[in-house]
């Protein structure tokens, strides 16, 4: 139902199952344990820090997003990309700015 050109360009999606060797499930649990981790450290940093400053640091992810797509497929971040995350550092700074006024 798929054709050739289709397989050969999405291979890592439409090969056969392959069991896990143990290097791969070591990594898969430290990746989880470093997710807990983050996860829990940003729940509780929007406990005890003022929810505008944490939220706007919370999109640094897109900025790590575009680091792994370059790395990992080529994916070279288009003008709106570069836009949004240009916004999401002055509003970063804008934030901090403001809090050194308002202590």
């Amino acid at each position: 139902m798929v054709s050739e050109s289709t397989v050969t360009g999405a291979a890592f999606l439409l090969s056969p199952w392959q069991t896990p060797g143990w290097q791969e499930m070591l990594f898969i649990f430290c990746y989880a344990c470093t997710l807990i981790f983050i996860n829990t450290a940003t729940a509780k940093a929007y406990q005890v820090a003022p929810p505008a400053l944490i939220g706007t640091f919370d999109y640094a992810y897109l900025v790590f997003a575009c680091l792994w797509g370059y790395l990992l497929f080529q994916e070279v971040p288009e003008i709106f990309t570069w836009a949004g995350i240009f916004l999401i550092v002055i509003a970063g700074l804008l934030i901090l700015r403001a809090q050194k006024c308002n202590p």
